[in-house]
């Protein structure tokens, strides 16, 4: 079942563009968007490498 899921979401993915602006707004309008809250979590926007490096260092400090 799970892979039906991923298989059906692949195939509505953009050949071009971002999900942000093509794929999640055509899910909401059709209500096949959730969210989960999560507490006691960090959130790291990585936009480029740097940003991951910077994620990884600050990962490494919370798992010591």
């Amino acid at each position: 079942m799970q892979e039906y899921i991923i298989f059906k979401i692949l195939k509505e993915l953009p050949v071009k563009g971002d999900i942000e602006k093509t794929l999640f707004p055509d899910f909401a309008k059709k209500g096949k968007l959730n969210t989960i809250k999560f507490k006691n979590t960090k959130w790291y926007s990585i936009d480029s490498f740097k940003d991951m490096e910077d994620c990884a260092l600050e990962i490494k400090k919370i798992i010591k």
